[in-house]
C-alpha cells in the first residue's frame, strides 16, 4: 500500500521545510566573523572591539570618544557609531532622537555575539 500525504499535510510539511531554510540562512548570516565586520565597515578590529566593549555598559558619545582621543563629535560618530549601529552591532537608547542630549550607546546581543567568538578564539 503506497503511503502519501494529505494535501493539508503536504502544505504545512513544506511550509515547515522552508521555514527551517530561511532560519538557517538568518542565522548563518547574522554570525558575522570579524573578518567580515571589519571589511564591511572599514574599521579595525581593534576599534571596533573598544567600542562594542565600552558600550557593554550604556555610554554616550563623550564618553566613548576619549577612548580615541578624538576630537570632532561629528566625524567620529559618522565614521564609528553610525556604521556599528546600521550593522546592527550598536544600538541607541533613545533611537527615537539621535541627537539627543540623553542619547547613550550599547552593545546588542549581536555585537556581543561577536565579542564572544573573539574570547573563544
Amino acid at each position: 500500500m503506497e503511503r502519501s500525504l494529505s494535501f493539508p499535510l503536504l502544505i504545512a510539511t513544506l511550509k515547515n521545510l522552508s521555514l527551517q531554510k530561511i532560519y538557517r540562512q538568518v542565522t548563518d548570516k547574522s554570525a558575522l566573523s570579524w573578518q567580515q565586520v571589519g571589511t564591511k565597515l572599514a574599521l579595525s578590529q581593534k576599534e571596533i572591539k573598544t567600542i562594542l566593549e565600552a558600550c557593554l555598559l550604556e555610554n554616550s558619545l563623550t564618553q566613548i570618544i576619549a577612548l580615541f582621543n578624538f576630537s570632532d563629535r561629528t566625524k567620529f560618530k559618522r565614521k564609528y557609531i553610525n556604521p556599528l549601529i546600521a550593522e546592527g552591532l550598536l544600538a541607541m537608547t533613545v533611537p527615537d532622537k539621535p541627537n539627543s542630549r540623553l542619547q547613550k550607546y550599547y552593545t546588542t546581543e549581536k555585537g556581543k555575539s561577536l565579542l564572544c567568538q573573539d574570547e573563544s578564539n
